[in-house]
């Protein structure tokens, strides 16, 4: 299967594409078969709100996206990539497939989210994960520096990303250029 990515500023998102996206969201919100699927509701998540949107398509369907994102918590200029990634049940049904042509199927969505954070002039951009343990996170974000030239590191601690209560939601650990200073708070075990 041959993907298309592409990337856009959230106002200039192709209604045909805005159409797809949002009946995939209803689809997770009502499945409920996401670990995660509340991340995806309308109180957790704006499609107007983000900074941008990736997709990775295949015959104009949408197969993939994910968002860019910023918010008053993170501070002026600093953006979320991969705010909000999802595969549609084809992808995901290939279960250990992670790769088409020796490539990451969401290298190419990140890679784009990072060309695209670098024109704001970014003060940090990064990726946060709900997890505990960093072993594939390094492997997924390590092939990703050798395939294009990156500098991404995962983080050893959990950081405050968002002003939940909720200590698991809140804090993460963090994907992020290890040249920049993280911005948020460490957070207590």
């Amino acid at each position: 299967m041959k993907l298309n990515y592409y990337t856009y500023k959230v106002n200039d998102f192709p209604s045909k594409y805005l159409e797809q996206l949002t009946s995939i969201l209803k689809k997770i919100v009502e499945e409920k078969k996401d670990e995660y699927w509340e991340n995806y509701s309308k109180n957790l998540f704006n499609i107007k709100k983000q900074v941008a949107i990736s997709i990775a398509t295949h015959n104009e369907q949408i197969k993939i996206f994910a968002t860019i994102f910023n918010n008053e918590f993170y501070g002026k200029s600093v953006y979320r990539l991969f705010n909000r990634i999802y595969k549609v049940d084809d992808i995901r049904d290939l279960h250990s497939q992670k790769k088409y042509n020796n490539i990451h199927i969401t290298h190419p969505i990140l890679y784009q989210q990072e060309q695209f954070v670098k024109l704001l002039n970014p003060k940090f951009y990064f990726i946060s994960r709900q997890r505990k343990h960093t072993k594939w996170l390094k492997y997924f974000i390590n092939n990703y520096n050798n395939d294009y030239n990156s500098n991404f590191i995962v983080s050893d601690e959990h950081f405050k990303v968002n002003s939940l209560k909720d200590h698991y939601r809140s804090c993460q650990l963090l994907i992020y250029p290890k040249n920049l200073n993280i911005p948020f708070l460490k957070c207590n075990k």
